[in-house]
């Protein structure tokens, strides 16, 4: 049973984009609560559609990040398939990770796989039924 050891460097960058996400997010909540009490200030016949406004723009951006991910995955498990073997060639890890070769690798891929497509189906649903709402909304 062969190891593939963590590499720091990865691990540091692991960390750092956490933060950086965490960041992300509080910016998001902060404007997008001031867009939303703009919006609430608003005559209720504007109300509305500034309202339905905001679901698009709000599910349309979650929904791209969501698309990019999983495509990321979706990556990541054909570089799997290819080489048989989990962790691919070339991937670091950030912890001690046992390397999977063979069919232990391509259940894993298919594990991967399928992550990865439920999030790219329902992360382009998403907005579909985000504008249906929307449409209901204004």
């Amino acid at each position: 049973m062969a190891i593939q050891l963590a590499d720091p460097k990865s691990r540091r960058r692991a960390v750092a984009a956490l933060f950086l996400g965490l960041a992300a997010a509080a910016l998001v909540y902060v404007v997008a609560s001031r867009w939303m009490g703009s919006i609430l200030a608003l005559e209720p016949a504007e109300t509305r559609g500034a309202l339905a406004s905001a679901l698009r723009w709000m599910t349309a951006g979650l929904s791209v990040l969501v698309v990019a991910f999983g495509a990321y995955l979706f990556a990541f498990g054909r570089k799997i398939v290819r080489f048989e073997r989990f962790p691919p060639p070339g991937a670091a890890v950030i912890k001690d990770t046992e390397v999977l070769e063979g069919s232990r690798a391509r259940k894993r891929d298919m594990l991967i796989q399928v992550v990865s497509a439920l999030l790219i189906v329902t992360a382009l649903a998403l907005p579909w039924v985000a504008f249906q709402v929307a449409a209901r909304i204004a």
